[in-house]
């Protein structure tokens, strides 16, 4: 009887600890998110339709080109260091970072005295990529060693520099420029270039081409990878401007900022446990998957009907635009769903040595979503509304390509997430008419 007391007890304490530190997280997490998903509407307080679309399409483009700026890196990291245990590649990794932030700051500023040969609107695209790409690396490293809150403070630095910026023109002290937020931006890069160069000078030691090679050869099948992934679930601002217009990029920037708020609670998810989903068992993974993403639609079913009522008087482009673009927003609030369980599987892709022949499947839903828009470009019926549709149904279609993958590579069934796939798509299709 004395033994189950203690070990009632020890289980205690240890749910305890881990409370207290998911609780401080959380905290932490939400005050960092937070302001970084109010950067962007508050932003879109102060500027125009067409200035918001300006700076939401040089998001896009920076989140596509990080991709690549970062060679796959990211996942290269937790797979040489946390399931190889060959820590001294560490300082590849840190390398790298100096390297490409280095070469982006020397571009940009010889770009700015020269009088913008490169136009600021791709200026501005490759300055947030580096950003987004150094982040992105640093947060994984911290992460991979369950550094969580030093990894949530970096990935929200973007938004939290926007905000700063926001401060200012909200006061009065400067006016909105993209060349101001560059400026911004690239004071921030330093710093990321700092931290970098500090943590390899401690290590350097360990570095040789000959690891960098190596670490770039596995994680060329992560680039293509990831390409594809923000291509289906961040490219439609890039798309938007090519076939509609850039006014068109500043509503469904707007709108699916709205629409994520559910990605953060994800972000929480993936970060805290990031490690263990590269530890735990299938039926393990199934389960917790399937109650999460199930509370995160039902969540993002309701905000979409919540958050019109609530911010409606808060925020300028929602009070003036939500009865033409109901329907987006709606639209988006699926997509988000079903980018979440993507996101999800990337990581047991990524851990089961999948993604390359992830990337096939990909590549054919992708370039059977762009010639499905091109088509409808042509018969000139292509508007915002339906390229979103297309956009979130593409999305699905690749999460049921990694089910398959999954299922037919490594006998992995994740049955309970599946059908909440399935169940996400008939929701939205039976609800779609109430809509219009």
């Amino acid at each position: 009887m004395s033994k189950l007391a203690l070990r009632i007890n020890d289980l205690l304490i240890a749910f305890k600890k881990d409370f207290q530190r998911v609780s401080v997280f959380s905290f932490v997490f939400f005050l960092v998110k937070g302001s970084a998903f109010a950067a962007a509407l508050w932003l879109s307080n102060m500027v125009s339709v067409t200035e918001f679309g300006l700076f939401e399409y040089a998001l896009s483009g920076g989140l596509i080109l990080a991709v690549i700026l970062n060679l796959g890196l990211q996942g290269a990291y937790p797979f040489f260091i946390i399931r190889e245990k060959k820590d001294n590649y560490r300082a590849i990794f840190f390398f790298h970072g100096l390297l490409v932030s280095g070469l982006i700051l020397g571009l940009i500023f010889l770009n700015k005295i020269t009088g913008y040969w490169i136009p600021i609107k791709f200026s501005l695209m490759g300055v947030m990529a580096s950003v987004i790409g150094m982040q992105v690396l640093y947060s994984t490293i911290l992460k991979s060693h369950e550094v969580l809150i030093p990894a949530v403070l970096l990935d929200g630095g973007l938004f939290i520099t926007v905000n700063v910026y926001n401060i200012l023109i909200y006061f009065g002290v400067l006016s909105f420029s993209l060349e101001l937020l560059e400026t911004g931006l690239m004071i921030y890069l330093v710093g990321l270039w700092i931290i970098y160069f500090r943590k390899y000078n401690v290590i350097k030691g360990q570095f040789s081409f000959k690891k960098y090679k190596e670490t770039i050869d596995f994680g060329k099948h992560l680039v293509v990878s990831s390409f594809l992934i923000i291509l289906l679930t961040g490219g439609a601002r890039i798309f938007i401007d090519y076939f509609l217009a850039i006014e068109e990029v500043g509503y469904y920037g707007f709108y699916f900022r709205l629409a994520a708020i559910t990605v953060m609670i994800h972000q929480i998810i993936n970060i805290v446990f990031f490690k263990k989903m590269y530890q735990s068992d299938t039926n393990t993974l199934d389960h917790y998957f399937s109650l999460f993403v199930g509370a995160i639609l039902l969540m993002s079913i309701s905000l979409s009907f919540l958050v019109p009522v609530v911010f409606s008087n808060v925020l300028t482009l929602l009070e003036n635009s939500y009865a033409e673009y109901k329907l987006l927003y709606f639209t988006l609030s699926f997509q988000v769903v079903f980018w979440i369980i993507l996101a999800l599987n990337e990581n047991i892709i990524y851990r089961e040595e999948l993604s390359s022949k992830m990337n096939k499947g990909f590549l054919i839903v992708l370039l059977l979503m762009l010639g499905t828009m091109v088509v409808l470009s042509r018969l000139e019926i292509l508007d915002i509304f339906w390229l979103t549709i297309i956009n979130m149904l593409a999305i699905a279609a690749a999460v049921e390509w990694q089910f398959f993958l999954l299922k037919k590579e490594r006998n992995i069934h994740f049955t309970n997430t599946h059908l909440i796939n399935y169940l996400a798509l008939i929701l939205f299709f039976v609800t779609y008419n109430f809509i219009l």
